[in-house]
């Protein structure tokens, strides 16, 4: 792990005969988690056809993909509240 000079040096303000900086880094480390919980990953991975990838731009895809499915989840499920989009009933085409 890397860090500036500075950060370094106030970090050796905490070291003693009994400690090393690796011992403080981790603790600190380990107690940051602790503090700040990191949510696990859980992510689902799904096929976009090639056609739409090169119009959007793999990078928008990576970057804004999930973002962007989640409001126009959130927009459609608020259309379907106000009764914008209307389910036909599989009686009607019998």
């Amino acid at each position: 792990m890397q860090m500036s000079k500075k950060t370094y040096q106030k970090l050796t303000q905490y070291v003693s005969d009994a400690t090393t900086p690796e011992q403080v880094a981790t603790y600190l480390l380990i107690r940051y988690i602790d503090l700040h919980p990191i949510p696990p990953r859980t992510t689902v991975t799904i096929s976009i056809s090639p056609e739409v990838e090169r119009a959007i731009g793999k990078y928008v895809l990576s970057r804004y993909g999930n973002t962007i499915i989640k409001r126009m989840l959130d927009y459609l499920e608020a259309e379907i509240r106000k009764g914008g989009c209307h389910e036909e009933k599989d009686e009607e085409y019998y």
